[in-house]
């Protein structure tokens, strides 16, 4: 691989210079693009298991407290 040498800039020495008078930028309005509206999706409602006899369901998104996401009803 060959290694690009950067070259040094070389800073020169500023002698007085006249100054130039700065212009002002005339600013332009930018043009406001429509924005294209979302369709909402419709959330799902999650249905409670139904339990068989001696089953064990899991009540985790309809229980609050950590020891209960695991019961025999």
């Amino acid at each position: 691989r060959k290694k690009k040498r950067r070259m040094r800039k070389r800073r020169r020495k500023k002698k007085n210079r006249k100054k130039r008078k700065k212009r002002k930028k005339r600013r332009r309005r930018k043009k406001k693009k429509k924005k294209k509206k979302k369709k909402k999706k419709k959330k799902k409602k999650k249905k409670k298991k139904k339990k068989k006899k001696g089953e064990v369901v899991n009540l985790w998104p309809y229980t609050r407290s950590k020891n209960t996401h695991q019961k025999s009803i």
